[in-house]
Formats: structure tokens, sequence, C-alpha cells
């Protein structure tokens, strides 16, 4: 169960990234094109985006944790299942 929670987690942080690095670099690129020089309303952005990430990256243990659970609650479903399955 743990390595497949590391694993989900590794997919999570991941994912975050992407989302976090995908539109900061789209509006980075647009305000370097266009504005460069005024306001750096991308930094607004790179936070907002940046939160799930961060949260990832400073709750690792908690989060591999909370996905265990998940996991181990979903198999006691399922093998409670497949007992009343097999009466």
């Amino acid at each position: 169960m743990h390595a497949e929670a590391v694993r989900r987690y590794r997919m999570h942080r991941q994912q975050a990234l992407v989302a976090w690095l995908v539109p900061t670099l789209i509006c980075w690129v647009i305000w370097s094109a266009t504005m460069f020089g005024e306001f750096p309303w991308p930094a607004i952005v790179t936070v907002a985006t940046g939160v799930r990430l961060l949260q990832l990256l400073i709750t690792r243990e908690e989060t591999i944790e909370s996905i265990e659970r998940r996991l181990e609650r979903k198999e006691r479903k399922r093998l409670a299942s497949r007992q009343r399955r097999e009466l």
C-alpha cells in the first residue's frame, strides 16, 4: 500500500507542477511580449497557481498517509463486497 501511495503522491505532485508551470510561463511570455516594464501581473498568476504545488511539497508525509488511508478504505470495501457476493 505504501509504495502505491508514494506513486500516487508523485503523480499528484507532477500534475500540480504542470498546472503551475504552464499558465505561469504563458502569462510571463505574454507580459514580456506586450507589457514589459509595466506592472508584473503574471506574479499574481504565479502565486495563485502555485498554492497546490506548495501544499503538496510542504505536507509530503501527511499527503502520502492520507492517500494510504483512502487506498485501505477502498480495499476494505472491495473485500467486503466480494465476501457478500460469495455468500
